[in-house]
């Protein structure tokens, strides 16, 4: 079975348009997603093909203010995801207030 590519060059381009879009440092994203400075020097700069935990892609996609999977996407060369959970959560809740109110109007009918 062939091993799958990871393209650690768009994690790193992905990485690399985001930080100065937020005004971060490496050491402000280190900080934010609780990993070491050298893992985010490491992912910026394409060095070390060392394989990343979804986890830890996860934070960084957090701390970037990206949905959670979007790095791990953008790793196996997928399209990563739009929305972040808040935007999602928010589009559920808006859902769910919508279905209450359907309820509500077919109790009172």
């Amino acid at each position: 079975m062939a091993k799958p590519q990871i393209h650690w060059d768009a994690v790193a381009d992905a990485i690399n348009e985001r930080l100065p879009e937020l005004h971060m440092t490496q050491q402000d994203l280190a900080t934010a997603a609780g990993v070491s400075l050298t893992t985010v020097r490491d992912l910026r700069n394409n060095r070390g093909a060392r394989r990343r935990s979804p986890r830890i892609l996860g934070a960084i996609s957090a701390a970037l203010d990206l949905p959670f999977g979007a790095l791990d996407a953008i790793a196996r060369g997928q399209d990563a995801p739009t929305q972040t959970l808040e935007e999602r959560v928010s589009r559920l809740e808006s859902e769910l207030s919508e279905l209450r109110n359907e309820v509500k109007r077919g109790h009172s009918a």
